[in-house]
């Protein structure tokens, strides 16, 4: 896993996450709750950074709003 950030609040859970696919570049992913919301396939590095960027501005959105970032395992 090259990212992943999960956060809790309003009684709902968002995960965020980019992970290596040998066959397609990169999977970006966000989930909420228990489903898939997006998933992106990206070969080119600089749009894994841009999704990574936006993943971390929407974090920050959540935690503004008392959302709270969960550690692994957690």
């Amino acid at each position: 896993m090259i990212f992943a950030r999960r956060f809790c609040g309003e009684g709902r859970t968002l995960r965020f996450s980019v992970e290596r696919d040998a066959r397609a570049g990169w999977e970006v992913r966000q989930e909420e709750d228990d489903r898939v919301v997006k998933v992106m396939h990206c070969h080119d590095w600089h749009r894994v950074e841009g999704m990574m960027a936006a993943f971390d501005l929407k974090a920050s959105e959540l935690e503004q709003k008392g959302w709270r970032e969960l550690a692994a395992g957690e």
